[in-house]
């Protein structure tokens, strides 16, 4: 039997049995473990393989391979979407589309809908598409009955927790979940709620923490999944003890090598240029700048006159007779972006004491600060203040990590703020004059044609 590997789209249609991507990323697997680096080379667009050839254990490794490019792709191209669309970074060019986006503008001022602005296709492209192969995995590795890849089978729950976790955090209520299984076997969907998909996730991770595997680094990520997911849930005990376990050196990261591919488009681009509109050079990318208190709400990243704080390195420059920075986390090289790790559990151990009016809240917030010689902070007193400061703490440690969005969408829910004073809001100073105002979108959704069966959001308020 052939199937077809095609590059690119998530989507399922009633044309195509399968749907991978073999990217030119390095993969960190071996056989026995999670370690080893392997790298698989993309195939042209229609070529046909052998199902034989992937339902081997050599196989399997491959699929794997291919989901986990993905998913590092979409993870990049998510935290990139959210940094524009919070306070995190600025548009400064009038990229088409673009600034639709960063000003949370859903519609052009024709009244066009943008197909850059808030409808975010690729990352949620990217992300179904791996935990699609995720489900494939498990399906070929219980058919191959080798209890040897028991391992790759708890690796696979845990990152499919984390696409439905990260998807449910940042999307509208009303996300499909496709299955699509190797014996051909399509099942199309409505979406899921919110809560719904983060129940999803926690059953995911649960998943995997009940198989036997030997990697410390899928231990955590599923730990501190979990975690993330109950706090969304607003379930702090749960988050709190789900994260128990984490110790100060358990971390999982996703590695971008600066080999250069090209995309399906023809376009080259390299894995680690965390930002899609721009090119990465010494400055980070040009076309997006770090702003201080942007959209009134924004928070103060970096000071005027001094250092920066080490968890959002910037250097400024004077352009067009104007101070700029431009971020120094992610612009060259190897880059190492932290998707679950022991700084997590601190934030979920200061949230949770902070609303058991616990003083240890403040403990966690300054045990974090010290590993990286950062000075204690003090109590602000109020809890709406104490509320301001832990939050401040998560922007700084997540910068650019994908997380602002959905802090931005919990203090809304859980915290009784309006998204007016949450959301970057007011006059807009990033178009070139083409918008005045913020817009009203608070999240991103999927394309309404992700597959037959889905007909949108279930609303997308906060």
């Amino acid at each position: 039997m052939k199937v077809t590997l095609l590059k690119g789209s998530g989507f399922l249609t009633n044309r195509l049995p399968f749907r991978f991507i073999f990217g030119a990323l390095a993969i960190f697997i071996q056989a026995c473990s999670l370690d080893g680096l392997v790298t698989v080379d993309d195939p042209q667009d229609g070529e046909s393989v052998d199902i034989g050839e992937v339902t081997t254990r050599a196989g399997v490794l491959a699929v794997y391979a291919s989901a986990i490019g993905k998913f590092q792709i979409g993870v990049n191209e998510l935290s990139s979407n959210v940094s524009l669309f919070t306070d995190e970074l600025s548009v400064r060019s009038n990229f088409a589309g673009t600034t639709g986006l960063d000003a949370r503008i859903e519609k052009h001022t024709q009244g066009l809908l943008s197909p850059l602005g808030v409808v975010v296709a690729s990352p949620y492209e990217y992300l179904n598409s791996s935990r699609i192969n995720f489900l494939q995995i498990r399906d070929i590795v219980r058919n191959l009955n080798d209890s040897s890849l028991n391992y790759l089978v708890s690796a696979a729950y845990a990152l499919e927790g984390y696409t439905v976790l990260l998807l449910a955090e940042n999307y509208c209520s009303g996300i499909p979940f496709p299955t699509l299984t190797f014996d051909g076997s399509v099942k199309y969907v409505e979406g899921s709620s919110t809560t719904e998909a983060l129940k999803l996730a926690i059953s995911l991770f649960d998943s995997s923490q009940i198989i036997h595997h030997d990697s410390t680094r899928f231990k955590v990520l599923s730990q501190i999944g979990k975690g993330r997911a109950y706090l969304s849930l607003g379930l702090l005990d749960s988050a709190f003890i789900s994260v128990q376990d984490v110790n100060p050196t358990d971390v999982y990261n996703l590695h971008y090598s600066d080999l250069q591919v090209t995309n399906e488009e023809g376009f080259v681009s390299k894995p680690y240029a965390f930002w899609t509109t721009g090119s990465a050079s010494t400055l980070g990318s040009q076309s997006n700048g770090v702003r201080n208190f942007e959209g009134t709400n924004g928070i103060q990243w970096f000071p005027l006159v001094g250092a920066p704080d080490a968890r959002v390195p910037v250097t400024q420059q004077i352009l067009d007779g104007i101070n700029v920075a431009f971020q120094q986390k992610y612009i060259t090289g190897n880059v190492v972006l932290p998707l679950a790790g022991w700084i997590e559990r601190k934030m979920i151990e200061s949230e949770y004491w902070m609303n058991e009016g616990d003083p240890r809240w403040l403990d966690a917030i300054n045990e974090a600060r010290r590993t990286r010689s950062i000075q204690d902070t003090t109590d602000p007193g109020s809890l709406e203040a104490r509320v301001d400061l832990l939050f401040r703490e998560r922007a700084f440690w997540f910068y650019l990590n994908g997380y602002r969005l959905g802090d931005y969408r919990r203090l809304v829910r859980q915290y009784g703020k309006s998204p007016y004073e949450v959301y970057p809001s007011g006059i807009y100073e990033g178009g070139y004059g083409e918008y005045q105002l913020y817009g009203d979108a608070f999240v991103f959704y999927p394309p309404e044609f992700a597959n037959v069966k889905y007909q949108g959001c279930n609303h997308k308020d906060p």
